[in-house]
């Protein structure tokens, strides 16, 4: 520790790694976890709609393929087709359960000016 720093001030201070609670990169770390489980979620609902159509439905698709079986093929692609969908309206409800809540929970309306109060300036 350097002289005339204090043990509180470099126990905040940022090091690599360590972005709990601290701006901007923290904010953006924060963002990109909650991105790639969102992804992870919707990866997983599109997975199981898919196997529930058609267990291994991906493998079934390539084995097709390579086989040159395009009932299995077709087959295949219906069963990931309906996963995505899965997918997709999971994500809409999502997105439409969040909207409602935000309409719910943020009330900030127009706001009349009193009469008599001078106006406020903000910047």
């Amino acid at each position: 520790m350097s002289e005339g720093a204090s043990p509180d001030r470099d126990a905040r201070r940022i090091v690599p790694g360590n972005l709990h609670g601290h701006g901007l990169g923290a904010a953006q770390h924060r963002a990109a976890d909650r991105r790639a489980l969102g992804l992870a979620v919707l990866s997983t609902i599109s997975t199981s709609a898919a196997n529930d159509k058609l267990p291994e439905a991906a493998a079934s698709f390539y084995r097709g393929l390579a086989t040159e079986d395009f009932p299995l093929v077709a087959k295949a692609g219906e069963a990931l087709t309906h996963g995505y969908t899965m997918a997709f309206v999971a994500a809409a409800v999502t997105f439409l359960a969040g909207l409602a809540v935000m309409f719910l929970a943020v009330n900030a309306g127009r706001q009349q000016p009193t009469e008599g109060a001078p106006p406020v300036h903000l910047g």
